[in-house]
Formats: C-alpha cells, sequence, structure tokens
C-alpha cells in the first residue's frame, strides 16, 4: 500500500511540472515561435522592455499588463533570475517574453570569449530549467556590443536588442516623471527601455499603458514588433514606419536624454550593487545602457552591423 502510494504520488508531482512546463512552453510558442495576430509595420506598435530583474513586484506589474492587454519582454539578469524562478514561470506563463541581460552586469566588451560565453549561457540556463523556454534575444550591459561579442552571439542565433525610449527611471525615480518621459518620446515601433526594480517605474506603468493605448497603440514583444524575423548577431533598436511621427510634446521629452557618462546609479531596492544605467537619445533613435555613450540606433529595415557600438570610448 505504501510502495503505491508513493508511486501515485510521484505520478502527482510529475504529471504537476509537466504541466507547468507546458504552460509556459505554450506561452512560450505565442511568444516567439508564432506570430500574433497583429503587422507591426501597419500597426501602431510599441514594445515595452524591463531589465535588470526579475524585481519583486513582477506578481504586480504583470497583472497590470494583463488589464490592458498588453504584453512585454523581460531582459532578466541571471543572479535575479536563480533567486526567483517563480517570477521567471510568471511572466512565461502570461505570454511574455524574456530575454537575456547577462550574469552579472559586466561589460561584455572587457571580458575574454569564454567570460562572454559564461555570462550569457548561465543566463540563459536558468531561465530554461525554470520555464522550459530558452531566451532567444540578448541585451548586452550597457548596450556595450564590439566585433568579438556580437560574433558569440551570432554563433549561438541571438539578435542583439537596444532601444527607443530610455526615461532614465534609474536615475529620477519619480513615477510622474517616468510617465512623462515615456509617454512623450515613444512613437510607432519604438522599444521602450525601463526596469522593473524599481517601485517608481511600476507605479508609472498602469498611466503609460492607459495613455498609450488611448493613441491607437498596441503593446507587443520586442520578437512580435519584429514579426518574428530578427536576424542573429544584428542589432536592433526599433522599428520605424513610414508614417511614424517622433514626439517631444514637452520639456521632459529632453530630459530623459543624458550626456555619455553622465550619471550613475544609487542602489537599488531588489539589487544592492550600484552601477551606471543607460540614456536614450530618441532624436537620433540612439540609446546608451548606463553610463556608456550612446551606440547608433539600428534602422528597421536595415538593422546595424558595426564593429563596435557603445562603451565608453564610442562617443556615437
Amino acid at each position: 500500500m505504501n510502495a503505491r502510494r508513493r508511486t501515485v504520488g510521484a505520478a502527482v508531482v510529475a504529471g504537476t511540472v509537466a504541466a507547468v512546463l507546458l504552460a509556459a512552453t505554450g506561452a512560450g510558442a505565442a511568444r516567439s515561435g508564432s506570430q500574433r495576430e497583429v503587422d507591426c509595420s501597419v500597426a501602431k506598435c510599441v514594445a515595452l522592455t524591463f531589465d535588470d530583474g526579475p524585481g519583486s513586484q513582477i506578481p504586480q506589474l504583470l497583472r497590470m499588463l494583463k488589464a490592458a492587454g498588453a504584453h512585454a519582454t523581460f531582459f532578466v539578469v541571471g543572479e535575479m533570475a536563480a533567486e526567483r524562478p517563480e517570477a521567471l514561470r510568471q511572466i512565461a506563463a502570461a505570454g511574455d517574453e524574456i530575454g537575456d541581460h547577462s550574469w552579472s552586469h559586466p561589460q561584455l566588451t572587457k571580458l575574454t570569449d569564454d567570460a562572454v560565453r559564461s555570462q550569457i549561457t548561465r543566463t540563459a540556463d536558468v531561465v530554461e530549467q525554470a520555464t522550459g523556454i530558452r531566451p532567444e534575444l540578448m541585451r548586452p550591459p550597457y548596450g556595450d556590443i564590439d566585433s568579438h561579442v556580437r560574433h558569440i552571439l551570432r554563433a549561438r542565433d541571438w539578435p542583439i536588442i537596444l532601444w527607443t525610449v530610455d526615461p532614465q527611471d534609474w536615475k529620477d525615480r519619480n513615477s510622474d516623471t517616468v510617465y512623462r518621459r515615456v509617454v512623450s518620446q515613444t512613437s510607432p515601433g519604438a522599444i521602450v527601455l525601463m526596469h522593473d526594480i524599481h517601485p517608481t517605474t511600476v507605479a508609472a506603468v498602469p498611466r503609460i499603458l492607459a495613455t498609450l493605448k488611448h493613441e491607437g497603440y498596441t503593446f507587443v514583444t520586442v520578437s512580435d514588433l519584429y514579426g518574428n524575423n530578427l536576424i542573429p548577431g544584428k542589432t536592433y533598436s526599433g522599428r520605424v514606419r513610414a508614417d511614424s511621427d517622433r514626439r517631444h510634446t514637452n520639456s521632459d521629452s529632453d530630459a530623459g536624454k543624458a550626456e555619455p557618462g553622465s550619471g550613475t546609479d544609487s542602489s537599488d531596492s531588489d539589487r544592492d550593487n550600484s552601477k551606471p544605467d543607460i540614456s536614450g537619445d530618441t532624436d537620433s533613435g540612439s540609446g546608451t545602457h548606463r553610463s556608456s555613450p550612446r551606440p547608433p540606433a539600428a534602422d528597421a529595415a536595415k538593422p546595424t552591423d558595426e564593429s563596435t557600438v557603445g562603451g565608453p570610448e564610442n562617443d556615437h
């Protein structure tokens, strides 16, 4: 009898695990394997992205996105992801996208090839173990890319995702400021950079969603923004439609654009290791991650393939 109970119990546990992984895998298929019913070459799409988590407010943030019928992409740091595997499962189950943001947020161009591979592989392994889905996108820390990092990512079949809009939510921990900067700088095809580890950013999300939805935007993942047609090793920072009009309607539209090396991050509520953050320049479609100079934007139809993007020695 005891042996039978143990067998039944093991079967129940195995079935539960399989159901969780099946749900996650199904979400992932909708996320990255098949197109949603939206053509972002025609529709007014925007891709909201969240870096450096998963933070402690992922459940609240996912509820906000669901209430608005929105999807987003989360570029997770391996150290954080390893501490919150349940948050990864929640993101995947919601049909949202998970990308790789390295293991410990170093400047990849300063590392050896083996160290770069370790940074991205360890994070991808954690995500896959938690969700059954291996990340397909990479956002390098500081937006810092050179030829050797690009070569490694191309060999892994990973495109490189930067951004169009940066409200500098890491620097200005004010929900009103974050809200104004995002809605004033967003245009069709934009990739918006935010950080889910900051409560002030999460608090701004409902108004961002409501305002942009009222303006006719559809919230999609990065993969869906490009119709799941991203090229490994190429750099993307927004899909510009022919009829896209960039809006800078108030003084805050310039506040989200910092000069290279203009600031450093204070300690995070979820992660106690201060570091500089990303600065976006929507006039030129460029952005830098943290205190690094601004890398050039990728054209929607012709992604960039420069030998070096970002980094402290590149002020473009």
